[in-house]
């Protein structure tokens, strides 16, 4: 992992940057909790949505660099 600019990591293939806003839409609540712990344990804000209405819910009303959805 090379630093590009505080905050902000090369990683071969994708930059990431730490605290990236993710929402993460999942109904199934014990893989919703890995995928969470997952991408908090790499750096990213969490978001945890368990249904879709909710997901589209905090996707208009928020403010995510990125979305995953199952």
């Amino acid at each position: 992992i090379t630093p590009v600019i505080q905050g902000i990591f090369r990683i071969p293939g994708y930059i990431h940057v730490l605290g990236m806003r993710l929402l993460l839409v999942e109904d199934e609540k014990r893989m919703a909790e890995l995928l969470k712990k997952g991408l908090e344990e790499e750096g990213y804000a969490v978001t945890l949505a368990g249904s879709g209405n909710l997901g589209y819910e905090l996707a208009r009303n928020g403010e995510f660099e990125t979305i995953l959805l199952d």
